[in-house]
C-alpha cells in the first residue's frame, strides 16, 4: 500500500513534496509497525509473537503508558497526527506561508475524533459487542461484524457528516444544507479511499492489537490515511476549507445564486 501510493505521489504531487510525502509515509508505517509489536509484548496472542520479540527489544514501557493513560495518550497521540498531517498537507499543496489557524482546526479536529470515537468504539465497545476470542478461540464472525459496522454503518453516517460540518464550521459556516450536500456529491470517491485503507487496518488492529493500544494504532494508521485523503483531494480537484467561506470545497458562498 505504501509503495502503491507512493508511486501516485510521483504523478499528483509537486517534484519539492515527493521526498518529504515518501518520508511521511514510510515513518507512519513505521510507527504502525512499532504499536503492532507493542500490543504483542503487552500480552496479545498473535502470529507476530516471535518477530516482536526479535524485532523490538522492549516496546513494554510504551505499552503500558498507552494502556495505563487512555486518556493522554490519546490525545498525544491524536494531536501528532492533526499537526503532522496538515503541517504535510500544506507542503504538498505548496503553501507559500504556514496557515496555523488550519492547522490548529485539524488538530482539534484529529483529538474530538480519537477521544469521542475512535478509542470508545475500538477499546470499549467492540471487546464488549464483538470481542475477537472467546475461550481461546478466534471468532471471525465477530470480527466481520465489528468491520462491517465500523465502515459501512458508523463511518458513512457519523464520522463524515460529522467531519464536513466541522470542516463548514471551522470556516465560519454554520449551515447544515450546504457540507451535507457536498458530502452527498463525493460520497462514493471518499468511502472507496476510507475503504481501501481502514478495512485491512480494522482487519489488523482487531485480530492482532489488544484493546487498549486499538486507538494508537488507529492514530498511527491516520497518518497514512491523511496522505490517502489528500490524493483523493487532488483527483477531485477540492481545495480545503476557506476559513472566511461557507462551502466547503470552493470557497465560495454557496447562498449566493
Amino acid at each position: 500500500l505504501v509503495q502503491k501510493v507512493s508511486r501516485r505521489l510521483d504523478q499528483l504531487t509537486r517534484p519539492g513534496t515527493r521526498r518529504e510525502m515518501r518520508a511521511h509515509l514510510w515513518a507512519s508505517s513505521a510507527i504502525a509497525t512499532l504499536i503492532t509489536l507493542s500490543g504483542v509484548h503487552y500480552g496479545a496472542a498473535t502470529p507476530l509473537k516471535v518477530a516482536g520479540t526479535l524485532l523490538s527489544p522492549n516496546p513494554l514501557h510504551i505499552s503500558q503508558w498507552i494502556a495505563n493513560k487512555p486518556h493522554q495518550s490519546t490525545l498525544a497521540i491524536y494531536t501528532l497526527r492533526g499537526l503532522v498531517g496538515d503541517v504535510v498537507a500544506q507542503r504538498m499543496e505548496g503553501r507559500r506561508s504556514f496557515d496555523i489557524r488550519r492547522t490548529a482546526t485539524y488538530i482539534t479536529w484529529c483529538d474530538l475524533v480519537g477521544e469521542l470515537y475512535t478509542r470508545p468504539w475500538v477499546s470499549i465497545l467492540c471487546p464488549r459487542w464483538f470481542p475477537t476470542f472467546v475461550d481461546g478461540t478466534i471468532r471471525w464472525q465477530n470480527v466481520v461484524c465489528a468491520l462491517a459496522l465500523d465502515n459501512f454503518v458508523l463511518a458513512p453516517c457519523i464520522y463524515y457528516p460529522a467531519f464536513y460540518l466541522f470542516k463548514s464550521a471551522a470556516g465560519g459556516c454554520f449551515s447544515v444544507r450546504t457540507p451535507l450536500q457536498q458530502y452527498r456529491k463525493e460520497f462514493w470517491p471518499q468511502m472507496k479511499a476510507l475503504w481501501s485503507l481502514w478495512i485491512p487496518a480494522g482487519l489488523i488492529n482487531l485480530t492482532m492489537i489488544p484493546p487498549p493500544l486499538r486507538a494508537a494504532f488507529n492514530g498511527a494508521v491516520g497518518l497514512i490515511w491523511v496522505v490517502i485523503l489528500s490524493l483523493v483531494t487532488n483527483s477531485l480537484s477540492i481545495t480545503d476549507v476557506d476559513m472566511d467561506s461557507c462551502d466547503v470545497s470552493t470557497g465560495h458562498d454557496s447562498s449566493e445564486p
